[in-house]
């Protein structure tokens, strides 16, 4: 009778499971077409960088050819493009398909971290405390790496928790937990930091846990991560090792390119960044919660709580190193809140279903995850209402207006206004990329897109001696988010 009552509650839960990546997947779809929130942090971020970061892909199969220099991203994000390959190939280039493709890789990620870590009941306490975040929420189904990547890792750290609950498939399990680790690196580079995830997470889990981690174990992780490693480097970064170091240089010293003093620098990123108004109350319920489970970490034997709670946390320490950057953009930010929740989710988790939780510890649990859930109904309803369409408008004019997709545009926004029209898209930056002999190299030109006044704008072609106005023909203005830009129609020769 116990077996049964216990099958039954195992397929309760599973349809509950099910449901709620059902209603996460269906209140994502009204904001497929739509343009990242106007209140994004200060910076364009998602607005143009989903173009740029899914356009040498799509200039291989919009025109045949594939450029690893026009770009920065494809070298940078391979496993990104080689995961949009095929959705690209068979329902073609346009954003809703990439913003799909990121979407359900990361929801099959969550599938994927409750199975193997035995832990179904946790992906409804996902959807109510992490998913609905004002940050993971948009990256969710924006085109762009970061919430794969944080799939990958979570997936890791699924089989960290199999680690030290499933004696039988330990080695396979760290095999597992370091091949996904590197492969977050993969999605985006950005996450190298990642590859000592695991080794420090079962060190630190040997010296504070009465488990014994056997020594072979530890080297046989490292091992892996060096030989995944040097995969990536002989059969990925060496070949393309000169414009690697290239771009890897240059971006690098923008983000450590610190004008002021560090902790001025780490005082803005924490004050104006990651404590905006529609972040602070989720990362004040994130420091109510880590005394919590810090104290309910040392009380505990339920090693699986132990392992992730541990994980978590180092990731989350991990991830911390981004607040010297100068540089620090909404897309680097994510994932400091995905694991800042994920160290929180996995609290509720246990007081809400150990089997050493009391009466009190459940009621704690039940309190904090209807905060969770107020804070993310406010957030959503919020995006819902400031929902707007300008890049989805500006594609369909492009479309309309562009003859020849052979013709290229040209402009950091570029990327982003040419989804269907196809047209070849080059970003061109100052100083950086694509802006030594524009108008020669790329043509034929139908268009330039610039953003006066800020980078991005003008000076790249100025910087040329090109004159946009001498040069077009014509000019048509667009508001996007708090960006206003100019599109330059240029005047075609006479043949």
């Amino acid at each position: 009778m116990n077996a049964k009552s216990s099958r039954i509650k195992k397929y309760q839960w599973g349809l509950i499971s099910f449901f709620s990546l059902v209603i996460l997947f269906l209140i994502h779809l009204p904001f497929l077409n739509a343009d990242p929130d106007i209140n994004l942090c200060c910076y364009r971020d998602a607005f143009h960088m989903e173009g740029i970061t899914t356009i040498q892909l799509r200039n291989y199969f919009n025109l045949g050819y594939l450029s690893f220099t026009e770009g920065d991203m494809l070298l940078k994000q391979p496993f990104f493009n080689l995961t949009l390959f095929f959705p690209f190939k068979f329902f073609g280039t346009h954003l809703i398909v990439a913003r799909l493709t990121v979407m359900i890789t990361f929801i099959i990620s969550m599938l994927v971290f409750a199975k193997i870590s035995s832990m179904v009941k946790i992906i409804p306490v996902l959807c109510l405390t992490i998913l609905l975040q004002y940050h993971i929420f948009q990256y969710t189904h924006f085109a762009m790496p970061e919430l794969m990547a944080i799939g990958m890792i979570l997936i890791s750290i699924g089989f960290l928790a199999r680690y030290v609950s499933d004696e039988k498939s330990r080695q396979q399990s760290l095999f597992f937990a370091c091949l996904f680790s590197f492969l977050a690196c993969c999605m985006k580079i950005l996450y190298f930091y990642i590859l000592i995830l695991v080794p420090l997470s079962l060190l630190l889990f040997q010296f504070s846990v009465s488990a014994m981690v056997p020594r072979r174990h530890l080297l046989n992780t490292v091992l892996w991560l060096v030989l995944f490693s040097a995969v990536y480097f002989f059969a990925w970064y060496l070949p393309n090792a000169s414009f690697y170091n290239y771009i890897m240089t240059v971006q690098n010293a923008m983000r450590l390119e610190w004008h002021h003093d560090l902790l001025q620098i780490i005082y803005s990123n924490v004050r104006y960044n990651l404590l905006l108004p529609q972040s602070r109350i989720f990362v004040l319920l994130c420091l109510i919660i880590f005394p919590l489970g810090l104290w309910e970490w040392f009380k505990t034997r339920d090693l699986r709580f132990k392992i992730i709670f541990i994980a978590a946390f180092l990731w989350m320490v991990l991830e911390l190193h981004k607040i010297i950057y100068a540089y620090f953009p909404p897309r680097y930010q994510v994932s400091i809140f995905f694991s800042a929740g994920l160290m929180s989710c996995i609290v509720i988790y246990h007081f809400l279903f150990s089997a050493e939780s009391n009466v009190k510890k459940k009621i704690v649990a039940y309190i904090l995850l209807i905060a969770f859930c107020l804070v993310g109904a406010t957030d959503y309803c919020g995006l819902y209402s400031r929902k707007q369409f300008a890049i989805e408008d500006v594609n369909e004019y492009m479309k309309r207006t562009v003859h020849d997709p052979h013709e290229a545009v040209l402009g950091l926004w570029a990327p982003g206004l040419t989804w269907e029209s196809k047209s070849r898209a080059i970003p061109v930056w100052y100083n950086f990329l694509n802006d030594k002999s524009t108008m020669t190299i790329f043509k034929p030109i139908s268009a330039i897109i610039v953003e006066p006044q800020r980078e991005g704008g003008d000076i790249e072609f100025a910087s040329q001696g090109i004159d946009l106005n001498a040069v077009s023909d014509s000019v048509k203005t667009f508001t996007i988010g708090h960006s206003i830009l100019k599109l330059y129609w240029i005047k075609q020769e006479k043949k």
